[in-house]
């Protein structure tokens, strides 16, 4: 990182000019939003406020998993009165929660070697995928993009912090609540500690003369959907809090429903009355009543669906606390890369609770969605065939699964159940449009300090 490059104009991108560089590069190759400036926004770096303090979101253009074409980048940069071209050599960096138990990571030299010493020592990928969920620090060789040169102070008032989850923030009666994930590390240890905490700490910024409230949800890419429940919950309290959802119904799904509810077997994922009726509020009677008689028809396939479901969860936690503020004192900002849990919270408190929505960044005067892939829930492959495995070694009867697959291998999640809008409730949410009321657009003061954008928004 070179502090002399601080504020220089990137003109071209290996001789193509940089803003079709980039757009072109986050529309070929980025797959987690289908709004093109949020897109746009994914590819680029940004800072996140994170336990109180800045540091860098990288953007997919300059940490991808995709093999470059080359070894090395140009840019041309225009500073001041003076161009320059800067060269940027690819350099292997990983995640130290996925790879911590490799001592060496970086002695592999081709593919082979990669996957004798990487992938035949990964004993657990199940432990070490769930482990990148939580620490998401990308390790880098020394020097390698940080903030030593350019830190940045918050010229607020920190009025505290819960967990790795939230930093509440104070700007005279504005206040500013930051989430940068919702993957906090002592959640599921400790749900009502955690809970608790949350509370007074909206407590002590409501006694500390806060009027006006910010979330700020930039570059939140999900995590315990329980927790977003909760979060709706808390702001919003109501006898369902979040969108329903449902699942896939064929011979394998029914049968592994059958099995789990005549064995009454408590498997989070198979586990039909563990789940309450979206229609009555109460839990399932038995699996016929989950499974139901549901068919839909589209892209031209007939499909069975499960019936309409949500979690059980308490929903009398806050009872005796209430939100001090309205849907009119509230505003959510983000620059749409609010995935997941992020987007079915933004979205539930958008929908029902009517709070208005602020979108920064993108694609200049055009509107921009601001939370992406909603999505149901997603679960691990090897957390999903450790139910499926209790299931089918009950009885010998059973259709044609995978037994005891080896997933040794595999790490990687897939969509269980998909959610539907509670306002529209024909219309799955991963395929609603969902603008923002408002927009805002970075400047050459908000890049570096975005804390500017909390009292614009």
């Amino acid at each position: 990182q070179d502090p002399s490059n601080t504020g220089c104009e990137v003109t071209y991108i290996n001789g193509y000019p940089a803003l079709e560089a980039i757009t072109d590069y986050a529309n070929k190759y980025i797959r987690r939003s289908r709004d093109p400036g949020v897109r746009f926004n994914m590819v680029l770096t940004s800072l996140r406020l994170k336990n109180g303090t800045f540091d860098i979101y990288e953007g997919d253009f300059a940490y991808n998993t995709l093999l470059p074409d080359a070894e090395s980048i140009t840019y041309d940069l225009k500073c001041s009165n003076t161009i320059k071209k800067v060269i940027r050599y690819w350099m292997i960096a990983h995640n130290e929660g996925i790879y911590k138990e490799f001592k060496d990571f970086y002695s592999f030299t081709d593919s082979k070697s990669y996957y004798d010493s990487i992938c035949l020592n990964a004993k657990t990928p199940s432990d070490t995928f769930k482990q990148a969920k939580y620490d998401d620090t990308l390790r880098l060789p020394s020097g390698y993009l940080n903030l030593e040169n350019n830190e940045i102070t918050i010229t607020g008032e920190l009025i505290g912090n819960v967990s790795d989850f939230a930093t509440f923030i104070k700007f005279n009666e504005t206040g500013v609540v930051v989430v940068p994930s919702f993957l906090p590390k002592n959640f599921m240890s400790d749900v009502n500690g955690f809970l608790t905490q949350l509370t007074a700490q909206f407590d002590l910024f409501n006694k500390s003369g806060v009027k006006k409230v910010v979330f700020d949800f930039i570059n939140n890419e999900g995590g315990f959907a329980l927790l977003s429940q909760y979060f709706n919950d808390l702001i919003f309290p109501q006898n369902r809090v979040a969108f329903p959802r449902d699942m896939k119904i064929n011979n394998v799904t029914t049968f592994l429903l059958k099995q789990a509810d005549k064995l009454n077997l408590q498997l989070f994922n198979f586990s039909p009355r563990s789940k309450l009726s979206y229609d009555t509020g109460e839990s399932f009677d038995n699996s016929d009543a989950f499974i139901g008689n549901n068919s839909f028809t589209r892209g031209g396939v007939t499909t069975k669906y499960s019936s309409l479901y949500s979690e059980i969860f308490d929903i009398t936690f806050f009872a005796n606390w209430k939100f001090p503020w309205t849907n009119k004192d509230i505003i959510i900002l983000t620059n749409g890369a609010c995935g997941s849990a992020c987007a079915q919270t933004t979205q539930y408190l958008s929908e029902q609770a009517k709070i208005a929505t602020v979108s920064v960044g993108g694609l200049y005067n055009s509107n921009m969605s601001y939370s992406s892939f909603p999505g149901g829930n997603v679960v691990s492959i090897d957390d999903l065939f450790k139910d499926v495995n209790i299931i089918i070694n009950t009885t010998t009867d059973y259709p044609k699964i995978p037994k005891n697959l080896n997933i040794a291998m595999y790490s990687f999640g897939l969509s269980l159940s998909e959610a539907y809008s509670i306002s529209f409730p024909n219309l799955v949410t991963e395929f609603i449009y969902r603008p923002a009321n408002y927009r805002l657009y970075y400047d050459d003061k908000s890049i570096y300090d975005p804390s500017l954008l909390w009292l614009q928004a």
